[in-house]
């Protein structure tokens, strides 16, 4: 068995992303990582064009001859720590880039910008690998992110929710209080601040990476809570690697069915391309006892997401473009109470490195449209009650250059970001009952810097930022000007961590963050019943503090880290209710809150095959001052406890896992009143490889038969089982047999 030390020591060469380059002329290769170091006992497969293969391994120099007598028209290369290679032998080319595996230990890139192994950092962050989305049974992916530890699983149920109430809380902050990239692309809907789930599904995800606690120094407003970062099935690094990819069709009970379509390519020297692709249905009865009537059918949704890039490598930059195409329909039971969503968006991406610096730019522009329907329930169901229509128009842009100097890691991000967006609710009839328009443009420039010397590291980090709102106009009556303003911000975050013996480190971390009221908060007003709920152009922006200490230590062949934080946000914004015919309820800045919490995670590989991965969460989140009927309670929709257990398991013959997650007690509302009762989730999967890349999955979820809410009118999803039928398209890397095992 591994020492903890040996386990560190291979994390830190993989913390720094190492790759695989060979250098391939004729049957000769050589395999080095980025920094050109020759890596020793790769195994090389060398592959004729009729389907032979013969192997051998690398030498001191990383180098690799096949005999003299095979015409090699293809290799594969693997090594401990390192994603697989394949490339054609075509001839005299430059190097192959593939980034190394995450191990078991795990890294991110979103806590300080650069990859680093979680053990090694300042601040607590959390990640699940490609491994780990693929083995977890889930047809969402804020379902899936129940077993990232310090992702709030406020039971949103992407497929069927109302889409207000598809919003983030990370650690305990709060709804909106933390912020979500898809591939570096801001991935909340810039008008309202929910997130469209369906249109990243988990069969499209490479990774994910969570920052638990304020990441304001480096990326700004609303990242009070954390920053989560989705990246995406992509282009291969280098041209000359194989085409790859997957086929999968999955069908279940009790009506649910999806279709995968995963794929990268070369389309000419040093231009490779990827496509992902996914098409879902499933439907249920939803409603619980109070929302439901005597004409309620089964609730059903479908849904479309479409993401494919270009990437054109040259030297060492690279240019990529991407499409996102995303759209989805739900129907929630009754006539006259539907939501649909679309959205379009383009985006741009340029890296350019050198031995010490690297330079990144990200350009994007959205355009997503919300059409909602309300019926008159209880009084009349399936009787219109309003339509509200939601455009908004989205574009952003942000810069980030890092150098090495030293023992510092300096980084210097600027972005920019413009929302435009418009709501309009009519009734029945098409009268007009409330409209709201505006813009806001988002700016800032945040510098940090990460020292590292022997057993220290410190982080040290200053953003500015101004928001400005403009060309704001709310209609009830009679149309009303709101006024324009700017809000300046400045948002420090400092943190340090010291190894305090081998495998062990302890680590503190503090800072500040705000958020920026959406333009939905602002301007849309609505109406559901006799209750009108009225905007607020005069809110200012949300502050907050953030502190926090931790341990973590290297345990045998794994990880275990405890993390102590407390948050505390001023100027906190909630409705407040005016007692009046009919009633009515205003947002305003009028609180503050609270949030106390623990969290423990492991993760281990405890046998060639087999991992184990487990977190507890404990938190305390309150309203520490606001109004009287307000004061000690419960943040909405943020549980007092959650966790999430799990262990995978295969060989060359099959592979088996399990996963048990836990959410705690929470609310739907400020007053407490509407209570959400705990919930044990339990799913598993058992995968039986067919050859050539082929396998077949039997899966299950919610196997207890838990009947929980995911809001206060909705069922989370029933118990479900499946059958997933998975194609290999080209040379596969771990997965092809078995998740775990190569």
């Amino acid at each position: 068995m591994q020492s903890a030390w040996f386990v560190e020591d291979r994390s830190m060469s993989v913390s720094i992303v190492a790759a695989v380059i060979l250098a391939v002329i004729g049957s000769h290769v050589q395999v080095v990582d980025e920094r050109g170091a020759p890596i020793a006992g790769a195994v090389v497969e060398f592959r004729s064009a009729a389907g032979a293969s013969v192997s051998t391994t690398t030498d001191a120099k990383g180098a690799a001859v096949a005999p003299a007598d095979f015409d090699a028209a293809a290799v594969s290369v693997r090594a401990a720590g390192y994603d697989n290679a394949h490339a054609a032998l075509t001839g005299p080319s430059g190097p192959i880039v593939l980034h190394a595996s995450p191990g078991v230990i795990g890294k991110v890139s979103v806590a300080t910008g650069s990859a680093r192994s979680l053990h090694r950092l300042a601040v607590p962050a959390a990640a699940l690998d490609q491994t780990t989305i693929a083995t977890t049974p889930n047809s969402t992916t804020d379902g899936l992110l129940r077993s990232l530890p310090g992702f709030d699983f406020v039971r949103s149920n992407s497929a069927f929710t109302n889409y207000g109430n598809l919003r983030v809380s990370f650690a305990g902050a709060g709804e909106d209080r933390g912020l979500v990239f898809a591939d570096d692309v801001p991935a909340q809907d810039g008008f309202g601040g929910q997130v469209d789930w369906l249109a990243y599904p988990p069969a499209a995800l490479s990774s994910v990476e969570l920052l638990r606690g304020p990441g304001a120094a480096l990326y700004g407003a609303n990242a009070i809570g954390g920053v989560l970062q989705l990246h995406s099935f992509s282009p291969n690094s280098d041209w000359r690697a194989l085409p790859n990819g997957s086929l999968e069709f999955q069908d279940g009970t009790p009506h649910r069915s999806s279709a995968n379509f995963n794929y990268r390519f070369t389309l000419a020297p040093n231009l490779t391309a990827s496509i992902a692709t996914q098409t879902g249905h499933e439907a249920y009865y939803d409603f619980t006892p109070g929302y439901q009537s005597t004409i309620d059918q089964e609730a059903t949704a479908s849904s479309t997401a479409t993401r494919a890039q270009l990437r054109y490598a040259f030297g060492n930059s690279s240019i990529g473009l991407g499409g996102l195409f995303a759209n989805d329909d739900q129907f929630e039971g009754r006539p006259s109470y539907t939501f649909a969503r679309n959205l379009a968006q383009g985006d741009f991406h340029f890296t350019t490195a050198t031995a010490a610096t690297s330079l990144g730019i990200v350009a994007y522009n959205r355009d997503t449209n919300i059409t909602n329907t309300n019926d008159q329930a209880p009084t009349a169901p399936g009787v219109l009650r309003y339509i509200q229509r939601i455009p908004t128009r989205e574009s952003g842009v942000a810069a980030s250059w890092f150098l090495t100097h030293g023992n510092n890691e300096v980084a210097l991000r600027a972005d920019e970001k413009f929302v435009y967006g418009d709501s309009t609710q009519v009734g029945p009839t098409g009268a007009l009952q409330s409209a709201g328009s505006g813009k806001q443009q988002y700016a800032g420039v945040a510098l940090e810097d990460t020292y590292e010397s022997g057993r220290l590291q410190v982080i040290g980090g200053l953003r500015g930022d101004v928001v400005t709102f403009s060309d704001g106009v709310l209609v009830t009556t009679k149309a009303v000007a709101a006024p324009p303003r700017a809000d300046r911000v400045i948002s420090p975050r400092l943190a340090a961590r010291y190894d305090v013996a081998k495998g062990i480190a302890v680590r503190a971390s503090t800072g500040g963050g705000f958020r920026e009221p959406f333009l939905n908060e602002l301007l849309r007003g609505y109406r559901i019943g006799n209750i009108t709920y009225n905007p607020n152009p005069n809110l200012t922006p949300e502050r907050s503090s953030n502190y926090g200490f931790g341990a973590d230590a290297l345990v045998g062949p794994g990880r275990l880290s405890l993390d102590f934080t407390s948050t505390r946000v001023g100027n906190a914004i909630e409705f407040v209710t005016t007692p009046t015919t009919p009633l009515i309820q205003t947002r305003t800045n009028v609180a503050r809150t609270q949030t106390d919490g623990e969290t423990l995670t492991y993760t281990a590989q405890v046998a060639h095959c087999s991992r184990v991965r487990a977190y507890l969460t404990s938190q305390y989140a309150r309203i520490t001052n606001g109004p009287g009927y307000d004061l000690g309670n419960r943040l909405q929709y943020v549980p007092s406890r959650s966790g999430d257990v799990a262990f995978d398991s295969g060989t060359g013959a099959i592979g088996y896992g399990a996963d048990v997650g836990y959410a705690g007690v929470t609310f739907a509302d400020d007053r407490n009143t509407q209570l959400l009762p705990a919930a044990v989730i339990v799913g598993a999967h058992v995968t039986r490889p067919l050859g050539q890349g082929a396998a077949l999955t039997v899966e299950g979820t919610n196997l207890n038969g838990a009947h929980y809410f995911s809001s206060i009118d909705r069922y989370g999803p029933p118990p479900s089982i499946g059958v997933r039928l998975r194609f290999g398209l080209g040379p596969q890397g771990p997965d092809a047999r078995t998740p775990l095992c190569p």
